[in-house]
């Protein structure tokens, strides 16, 4: 959880004025809570295009 943490602060400060909120976002993790935090904060930064997936193969079909 340290690592999304530290990864989502430095989305916040070092784009927070360019970054389009717009965007969809895929957050790939093995873990239900890992993934659930991290798309919590990044609905508190204002990205509302957030999916979820749990391995790979997920990921790959939603991309399609």
């Amino acid at each position: 959880m340290r690592v999304a943490k530290k990864l989502l602060n430095f989305i916040y400060f070092s784009k927070r004025n360019i970054m389009d909120k717009s965007a969809s976002i895929l957050i790939v993790d093995d873990y239900l809570l890992i993934r659930t935090h991290v798309r919590q904060v990044l609905a508190e930064l204002g990205f509302l295009n957030v999916f979820q997936a749990d391995n790979g193969k997920t990921a790959q079909d939603l991309m399609r």
